[in-house]
């Protein structure tokens, strides 16, 4: 199973990065969603181009590349990016989702930069679950016996600035650690109140900072925001808190967790069912976003798997070496993909990449004393240090 990591913080980085891929560190992470040039490392062969690029092209690419990773850049962070924003904060095997650049679907997952860009069948999130069938006999998903834990993530919602995250009891209840900038690794723990149950569609439990700043207390109730731009609207469903977690000194401190089942029966977070356009919809279809998920007796009931989509998986693997099977059959797929966090983290602060965004934005943090604005990055990436510039 995992180790603890040491706490003097760069090393920890480095210590964490063997955790997701013990006994296997030397493995290649190089399934279908890491052939994108940006995230492959220097140890790898690479392609010589047949010809030199002229210097407005090149130019033109590396600026496209830094825009893109300060995109990821987000008002939580004042416009600053920080070696200490980029430590772990989660102690898991993997991070599982959409295929595409590895890089973004960690930093938008466990670091809240970012937008998620689409999301994932609810189906393959059952591969490392135990469910019901449709004849109501319990089913072990194909990865069921080989994980310890597998937790969903829900992302797209927001409460004042929050980060909103639907997800399961497993993430505040269950076996996921979280890990401080101190280096202490500890279970999510409470301040006051409880983890939500999974019967409770409408529970939230808000991170430490996220109480403080909006003064929330247990019974307070909530209404989410669709999207986090400032033009999203409020969604008519409340959510009601139930727990406040102590501080974990990193990203969880700024989240809202809420049952998955509730965040499922919000309006315009039912993924549409495609109909043949002769096709009448079922008869006990809601009128109104407020009678979704509610029978007959108006007794909740929960959203179809059929329009169930889930933004990311956090995955502990059962043992080190497990995980990295497991990685590896994912990514060969062509459904989602699967990136050792620990390791895509220890690349992007050590610069072994080539000369691309992730090297450039490592370097530029080592140099820029570990603090990088926007400002910076889109002057050029001056890298001197902030408040230092003339």
């Amino acid at each position: 199973m995992l180790k603890r990591p040491i706490s003097i913080p760069l090393a920890l980085l480095a210590a964490f990065a063997l955790h997701g891929c013990h006994r296997g560190s030397d493995a290649p992470d190089n399934g279908p969603a890491d052939d994108d040039p940006r995230v492959k490392s220097a140890d790898s062969p690479q392609p010589k181009p047949a010809t030199t690029p002229e210097p407005a092209v090149a130019d033109a690419k590396l600026r496209r590349r830094r825009s893109e990773v300060f995109d990821v850049l987000d008002a939580n962070h004042d416009g600053v990016l920080t070696e200490e924003d980029l430590l772990p904060n989660v102690l898991v095997h993997l991070v599982i989702g959409v295929k595409g650049n590895r890089l973004h679907l960690v930093l938008n997952t466990l670091h809240g930069l970012g937008k998620p860009i689409e999301n994932i069948p609810y189906s393959f999130y059952k591969k490392f679950t135990k469910y019901k069938d449709e004849k109501g006999q319990m089913v072990e998903g194909e990865f069921f016996h080989l994980v310890t834990a597998a937790v969903p993530y829900c992302i797209g919602d927001s409460y004042h600035g929050f980060r909103v995250v639907g997800t399961t009891p497993d993430m505040c209840g269950g076996p996921i650690e979280t890990i401080g900038r101190n280096g202490l690794v500890r279970p999510l723990e409470f301040a006051e109140g409880k983890n939500f149950r999974h019967e409770d569609f409408f529970g939230a439990v808000v991170g430490s900072v996220v109480a403080e700043e909006s003064g929330l207390k247990i019974g307070d109730r909530i209404q989410l925001k669709h999207g986090t731009d400032e033009d999203g609207y409020v969604h008519a469903r409340e959510f009601h808190v139930v727990g406040i977690l102590k501080p974990a000194s990193n990203a969880i401190d700024r989240s809202v967790f809420v049952n998955m089942e509730g965040f499922y029966l919000i309006e315009d977070h039912a993924r549409p069912v495609e109909r043949d356009d002769n096709e009448d919809p079922p008869k006990d279809a809601p009128e109104a976003p407020l009678d979704a998920g509610r029978d007959e007796n108006k007794q909740l009931t929960p959203l179809p798997e059929e329009q169930r989509e889930v933004t990311a998986i956090l995955l502990l693997a059962k043992e080190d070496v497990i995980a990295i099977g497991i990685q590896n059959q994912i990514n060969e797929g062509n459904i989602a993909q699967a990136a050792f966090p620990a390791r895509v983290l220890s690349e992007l602060l050590s610069g072994k990449n080539d000369l691309s965004l992730v090297h450039e934005l490592g370097t530029a943090l080592r140099l820029s004393g570990g603090k990088l604005s926007r400002e910076q990055s889109s002057a050029g990436l001056r890298l001197a240090p902030i408040g230092d510039e003339k």
